[in-house]
């Protein structure tokens, strides 16, 4: 009972902290003050840190910046790198030099938002959309903090997946080309005596590795990985590695990490940053709350963003018949200009399976992707994706994370997405960067749809109807009730406000039937069609008269029945013709 007091008084503290009104630019920062007025307003490193009133995350710095949709892909205006503190030195100018190389000439909102964070130490979990830069976030600040070459492994990156890993180790590889600085990716499904080799001969300053093939090389037996001189970790795609089977494994290697380098550098401090488009998970703070010191959530989103989807992205439903399922995805690959596409599915058998189909149906220069395939079979697929040689690639959730393709424009969800997390990974990987991209989840099933757009609900996202009409995407407004006047004749939709009236059966399977019942109740009455009409009038036919010799005596009525006369037989009626019905609602129906 003695406890109760000092309970209650630090639950009515964390209530006034949280209550405290936020301080510059949106900066939720009633416990980090100087967090506003230095890192943003200023754009400069942290000189000074308010230790937080209470040990837990909860009510934690969220740095919300709101920035115009359209120019929300570059930085604040008259921020550089150099300016940032980011590569400013005469060493780092040929680190400049590739930056320019690769297409980047000053950092974008994330990367200035989070430079002065991270050049001052600070444990920084940041949360930004998909394709928005994270990588170079947290790999410039990095760089820019190296002592010298040679002096071992400073940055340590883990990711969740080998795809993601080498991914990143591609991007590490081509900042630091002729710097004297190098990086090397450690993953499984490679030899360990050959990774041993490289990394006695290489010595590189920055690791990419998944989890478990860290443990074994810096905490196995043979323990060929010292940590002592690491500076950063950061684990990308945070969300997925806390769960299993990597989160043990985490857990030990920041351990083991933090302890070589207070051993080997005098009490040095390890920094940790986790990256990840769901950051602001609870399950994401919570973990920060338990493995990081002082630690600071930095949220960088557009004003239009969709829990993590940048506003670049459309998301569609398309309704189709299930054995129409693989047709339909065939039809949006066979789109002109030919789009670049993932096709996700539940499992490595049903990869497999629309993968043979889609070949069986013309479409050639499609893969699957799953994690039971050989490693080379894996990073081929994604090589031919990456140059252009793949259309599309239909893959299990294992190519969500990370995966970066700059030409790819359409995600095919060929079975839906049970959770956000799941969307928002999958549907990341188009629309990156600032380009457009489409977000396709195809229903088979009133129950599926309608789970479909509950998950949209909860993320923000405006889901619309979609089809495939001559080659091309065409949207409707998911909840539009106008009706579209006029016949939609022909191949093409008659559209009346941006809505489609007629879809093709194998985009959706629901069909306008306005022409086929004008057409009925013209015949029923009588009147010529509007196309008959505008024609020649054509010559009757006349039926040939019999051959006499071909004509047939008539038959004669049985002796037991007299023959009834030709004015009282009676014809029963023949039954009314049945018009078809629609049903449905809105511009969509189904006869």
């Amino acid at each position: 009972m003695a406890a109760w007091p000092g309970v209650l008084a630090w639950f009515l503290g964390l209530g006034l902290a949280a209550a405290r009104p936020s301080a510059g630019l949106g900066l939720a920062s009633a416990r980090h003050p100087s967090l506003a007025a230095v890192a943003i307003a200023a754009r400069r490193p942290v000189a000074r840190r308010a230790r937080p009133a209470s040990p837990v995350l909860m009510g934690a710095t969220i740095d919300v910046l709101h920035v115009d949709e359209v120019g929300a892909a570059t930085g604040p205006d008259g921020v550089d790198f150099n300016s940032l503190g980011l590569l400013a030195e005469p060493r780092h100018a040929t680190l400049r030099d590739n930056l320019r190389r690769m297409g980047v000439s000053g950092p974008n909102m994330v990367q200035a938002h989070s430079a002065p964070l991270l050049l001052s130490g600070r444990d920084l979990v940041l949360h930004a959309s998909t394709g928005s830069g994270k990588t170079l976030a947290f790999v410039l600040p990095a760089m820019s903090n190296v002592v010298e070459p040679q002096a071992g492994v400073q940055l340590l990156i883990l990711c969740p997946s080998k795809e993601l890993a080498m991914q990143t180790h591609r991007s590490c590889t081509a900042l630091l080309e002729g710097s004297g600085l190098s990086s090397l990716p450690l993953v499984g499904g490679v030899n360990v005596a050959r990774q041993e080799e490289r990394l006695r001969k290489e010595r590189p300053e920055v690791i990419v590795a998944t989890p478990r093939r860290l443990v074994e090389l810096a905490l196995g037996n043979a323990k060929k990985l010292k940590l002592g001189s690491v500076r950063a970790v950061v684990v990308d795609e945070v969300d997925d590695v806390l769960r299993p089977p990597h989160a043990a494994d985490l857990r030990h290697l920041l351990a083991h990490t933090r302890r070589a380098a207070s051993d080997a550098r005098d009490g040095a401090r390890v920094q940790l940053v986790f990256a990840s488009a769901t950051g602001d998970a609870p399950a994401v703070r919570a973990a920060a709350c338990e493995l990081m010191r002082e630690p600071a959530l930095l949220s960088v989103h557009r004003r239009a963003d969709a829990r993590g989807l940048p506003p670049t992205i459309s998301h569609g439903v398309m309704r189709v018949r299930p054995q129409k399922r693989i047709e339909s995805l065939k039809r949006i690959l066979s789109m002109e200009p030919r789009p670049q596409a993932l096709a996700f599915v539940s499992t490595a058998q049903e990869a497999d399976f629309v993968a043979e189909k889609l070949n069986e149906l013309g479409v050639a220069d499609v893969m699957p992707v799953r994690s039971s395939q050989e490693r080379d079979e894996r990073v081929t697929a994604m090589q031919r994706l990456l140059s252009g040689k793949l259309r599309a690639i239909v893959c299990t959730d294992i190519a969500a994370r990370g995966l970066d393709v700059p030409s790819l424009s359409i995600v095919v969800n060929m079975d839906p997405p049970d959770d956000g997390r799941r969307y928002v990974h999958r549907a990341g990987r188009c629309g990156r960067a600032g380009r457009a991209g489409a977000v396709i989840t195809i229903v088979s099933s009133d129950a599926q749809e309608s789970a479909v757009r509950a998950l949209a609900a909860k993320l923000g996202i405006t889901l619309r109807q979609v089809g495939v009409f001559g080659g091309a995407l065409r949207w409707d407004q998911a909840d539009d009730d106008a009706t579209a006047g006029g016949d939609a004749g022909g191949d093409e939709p008659t559209t009346r406000g941006g809505s489609v009236d007629r879809l093709h059966d194998g985009g959706t399977g629901r069909v306008n039937p306005r022409p086929a019942v004008a057409a009925a109740a013209r015949k029923s009455s009588g009147e010529p069609s509007a196309a008959r009409s505008a024609d020649k009038p054509r010559a009757a036919k006349t039926k040939p008269a019999p051959r006499p010799d071909k004509l047939k005596p008539p038959r004669s009525a049985p002796a037991d029945r007299p023959a009834a006369a030709a004015g009282d037989r009676k014809r029963s009626p023949a039954p009314a013709r049945k018009q078809p019905q629609p049903r449905g609602s809105g511009d969509f129906t189904i006869l």
